[in-house]
């Protein structure tokens, strides 16, 4: 008895060295480790821990005290805290569970998190995020730190498509682990140029990953007003029409009303950085069409042509506009024109050209064209930026020598 009493003196004794603000303690009970927690106020939380009871055990359990301990830093109750220390399926050979991770458990309150604070939709989960997931469980058990997890996600060539979105599911997983569930800081993913070399870059001259793939490319407004020509049902010309001459993405034509002179824009597309905002938008006419945008604005209102069918979705709406699209021999042809030079065409291209407009022929400042087209700055930027070509840059520059020059000469 003296030689139990000791062991448990020594083990209570180191928790309370080890944890001197923790307020644990632990007891016997049914053969395991029963520990408990006291909180400032008095009040007291209490869970069995898959230990056994009995000499030699001090290291394994102030291991996971410390594990336990940060969950309860992020907030979870001890019997939670606990639970997210043992997966339900891993056990040593003397029938004791190992600590470790409950890797699953974390996967379902990061579901919870996603879907309830509204960053993605249930279906969006289901369709986008589920099945990276699954490939974060099958890989965890080769990784012990989240520079290795992503690593072992690194599938497919450097910097494609596919590759960068598993890479950017898994940090947004380990970062949620590691600052909201508590999960040892270890597992923090690394960022900069170690997070880029990861997730790889492609060589300066590697072709498209499929036909038509890549960033749409803007549609010209010669184009654009001969696309509107050659479209015989006024629902798909004014949905055409809308997207060209308001930049709207295809799904914004199911959420949006006229505004004054302007159009309302109500929908928020969804990332994982938030919502984009509502937004009021002008139009940009094309300079050969002066006025479209007023009789598009009055069609709407009147409600004597109906928009067509676009589904509920922002792929769904698209798939539909560009399904339509290519059925019209015009589109057809560019179509083909741009495959073959390895660029893409898309209904994405009526928005895009509109952000060319805006740049090329209006001459606005991408922090007022962001706005009306409901993004960041930086994805202003990063998409749109690469629509000017050398032409654009000599025939801008040129305009702005001269408007200069005859401001000067008047003075």
């Amino acid at each position: 008895m003296a030689f139990s009493s000791d062991w448990v003196k020594g083990l209570r004794q180191a928790l309370k060295q080890q944890f001197p603000l923790g307020g644990f303690t632990v007891r016997e009970m049914k053969g395991k480790v029963f520990l408990q927690k006291r909180w400032p106020d008095g009040s007291r939380q209490a869970a069995a821990l898959p230990i056994n009871w009995g000499p030699g055990i001090a290291l394994e359990v102030l291991k996971t005290v410390e594990a336990v301990n940060e969950h309860l830093q992020a907030g979870a109750s001890l019997k939670d805290a606990v639970h997210l220390q043992w997966p339900e399926d891993t056990s040593t050979a003397a029938g004791r569970k190992k600590v470790g991770t409950n890797w699953p458990e974390v996967v379902e309150r990061f579901r919870i998190h996603k879907i309830q604070s509204g960053q993605v939709k249930a279906t969006t989960w289901d369709e986008a995020y589920s099945y990276a997931m699954r490939e974060i469980l099958e890989a965890l058990p080769g990784a012990n730190n989240g520079k290795a997890l992503l690593t072992a996600m690194a599938k497919g060539a450097p910097g494609s498509r596919g590759r960068v979105v598993r890479i950017e599911r898994a940090a947004q997983f380990l970062k949620f682990a590691v600052r909201e569930v508590g999960v040892d800081s270890r597992w923090l993913t690394p960022q900069g140029d170690d997070l880029i070399d990861i997730k790889g870059r492609k060589a300066p001259n590697t072709e498209p990953e499929f036909a038509n793939a890549g960033q749409a490319i803007p549609l010209k407004d010669e184009q654009f007003l001969a696309l509107l020509d050659a479209i015989p049902d006024p629902r798909w010309r004014l949905a055409v029409g809308l997207c060209g001459v308001f930049g709207l993405r295809p799904i914004e034509l199911k959420y949006c009303r006229r505004d004054g002179d302007g159009l309302r824009v109500e929908y928020q597309k969804r990332t994982a950085r938030g919502c984009s905002p509502k937004r009021t938008v002008k139009a940009l006419d094309p300079l050969d069409d002066p006025g479209l945008g007023a009789k598009l604005l009055l069609e709407l209102e009147m409600g004597v042509t109906e928009l067509p069918p676009l589904g509920a979705t922002d792929s769904v709406a698209a798939g539909r506009m560009n399904q339509y699209l290519c059925r019209r021999a015009l589109w057809a042809g560019w179509r083909d024109e741009v495959v073959a030079n390895r660029q893409r065409l898309s209904s994405y291209s009526l928005r895009h050209g509109y952000a060319y407009r805006s740049a090329i022929v209006y001459n606005l400042p991408v922090r007022v064209a962001k706005d009306l087209m409901g993004h960041s700055l930086d994805v202003h930027v990063k998409h749109y930026g690469s629509f000017i070509d050398a032409k654009d840059v000599g025939e801008m520059v040129d305009a702005a020598r001269s408007r200069v020059l005859n401001t000067s000469g008047s003075c």
